[in-house]
């Protein structure tokens, strides 16, 4: 009878051991796409030194520096979709530069934009938790995140449970003109919320972990590249070290590989490029309305300007297009 009780009590510590292990099992194969703060720092700093390298004028970003602690931006699924890096020059924000926060979504870079409009992310949350609480008095706020409702705009959504139904409501907040956003599909014509991971199809998966990979092998060889001419490219950036930089990109012999061979519909045809060239191909592909749209109220306005200024242009695509390879604008 005691051998029984104890093979027993062995059976069940071994199915609970089980059970537990499962879904740390299926938790790990779903990390192994998530991408570190720490790592997208280094694809955030290749990147703008990448970029600064390519202008003429290097005085003009004497003292810029990236802040290391990103601004954890998350997709209307829950999931985290992006680490915004904001770029300072002494206290005023210059750039902003989003890295994919998971490796499903493609190459590293998926926003660079310059001179942005600033926004207040405490000023978003709390508007948001307020209209939560005006339109759900007795509901429990469960979560409140900011969040890109509508690529590119960003705000904040607050997540508030009915404490009698149980039914979860979202509300969403434009970071920049703190008005509301109805939670419904976004149209041409009209503002709503769309998720950027349920644009992300099956099929392609793969293609984009390999986008990935590049870009992971551009930012080991670009490193390795600074650190052969002595820079800490994790110091602010100094005229000086540009310089040292721009010549030794222009006179090395090695060729970077881009991350992209290729791009399709961007009008541009290239061979050798650098991966800054995501920046372009990025704002064209995953862009799911027309820049030229527009609304009707100032809050439609003032996002389609956001949308409209995040967009690079081809004098920035050429100028880095031109230190690392061949290139050419095909009309079409």
């Amino acid at each position: 009878m005691k051998c029984n009780k104890i093979t027993i009590g062995i059976i069940l510590l071994v199915m609970l051991v089980g059970m537990a292990l499962i879904p740390a099992a299926s938790a790990q194969k779903e990390d192994n796409y998530s991408v570190t703060a720490e790592e997208a720092f280094k694809h955030a700093n290749t990147r703008m030194t990448m970029f600064i390298a390519a202008e003429s004028d290097y005085e003009k970003w004497e003292g810029t520096y990236i802040d290391s602690k990103p601004l954890e931006l998350y997709d209307i699924n829950g999931q985290k979709l992006y680490y915004e890096f904001s770029v300072y020059k002494e206290s005023t924000l210059i750039s902003r530069i989003d890295i994919g926060a998971n490796k499903t979504l493609g190459s590293a870079l998926r926003l660079l934009e310059i001179n942005p409009k600033p926004y207040n992310v405490a000023e978003a949350i709390e508007k948001s938790i307020e209209i939560a609480k005006a339109k759900y008095p007795t509901g429990k706020i469960v979560s409140t995140n900011m969040v890109v409702y509508d690529y590119p705009s960003v705000g904040a959504m607050t997540i508030v449970k009915d404490k009698t139904t149980g039914v979860e409501h979202r509300i969403f907040v434009d970071a920049h003109t703190l008005e509301e956003v109805q939670d419904k599909p976004a149209t041409e014509t009209e503002l709503g919320v769309w998720s950027m991971y349920e644009q992300v199809s099956k099929d392609k998966i793969d293609e984009n972990l390999k986008d990935w990979q590049k870009s992971e092998q551009f930012t080991k060889k670009f490193e390795q590249e600074i650190n052969d001419i002595g820079i800490d490219i994790s110091a602010p950036i100094t005229e000086e070290n540009m310089k040292k930089l721009s010549n030794k990109l222009n006179t090395s012999t090695k060729v970077i590989s881009s991350p992209y061979n290729a791009t399709e519909d961007t009008g541009i045809e290239k061979t050798n490029l650098s991966p800054s060239e995501e920046i372009n191909t990025i704002e064209l592909n995953n862009s799911k309305k027309n820049n030229s749209e527009s609304g009707s109220d100032n809050s439609s306005n003032e996002n389609e300007s956001s949308k409209n200024n995040s967009t690079p242009g081809f004098g920035l695509l050429g100028s880095l297009a031109c230190l690392y390879g061949c290139w050419k604008l095909r009309k079409k």
